[in-house]
């Protein structure tokens, strides 16, 4: 995954860095989510190609000029929505691709690089791993909306939406 940055409010984009790089091709990564956090760290949450789905965890301490080397997390689903949160928290939404397929979320600090955190399935009744895509918001009340694409029961597409109370 590369690293584009604007400097005219989306009119030009100019490239600069590359966020992982796998040489060896242990895997493949896309699809980056990027958040900066209280600190300033710059992260990008990486979606994986490997067997076992995990999302890789790398950071920037420049604006993204050099990247730390890519970590494989415990966080299994794909791509990551992070969702900050008014108390310091991040919620990360991402779909889950393996059998019972849905949504699932994982409450994180934002600054640590560690996802170990418990996962909350926001719902388990997909019909295949063809859904995801999460994006949410924090609403004035505290809670929390996250669209996704889903599918019904004959199988047509959807966009649909959950609304998580958070403790």
């Amino acid at each position: 995954p590369q690293l584009y940055v604007s400097e005219d409010d989306g009119q030009t984009f100019s490239w600069r860095a590359t966020i992982a790089a796998d040489p060896e091709q242990r895997y493949a990564l896309a699809e980056p989510a990027l958040f900066r956090s209280a600190n300033g760290r710059l992260w990008a949450l990486l979606r994986s190609f490997r067997d076992d789905d995990a999302t890789l965890l790398c950071g920037s301490d420049d604006d993204g000029f050099t990247w730390t080397e890519p970590q494989v997390t415990s966080l299994i689903g794909h791509p990551v929505d992070p969702i900050p949160l008014a108390d310091g928290r991040v919620l990360l939404v991402y779909g889950y691709r393996h059998p019972p397929y849905g949504l699932r979320a994982r409450l994180w600090d934002g600054v640590s690089a560690h996802l170990d955190g418990d996962e909350l399935v926001i719902r388990d009744d997909g019909r295949s791993s063809d859904l995801g895509y999460p994006w949410g918001v924090q609403l004035s009340d505290g809670r929390v909306l996250v669209a996704y694409y889903f599918h019904d029961d004959e199988g047509v597409r959807l966009i649909e939406g959950s609304i998580l109370e958070l403790d």
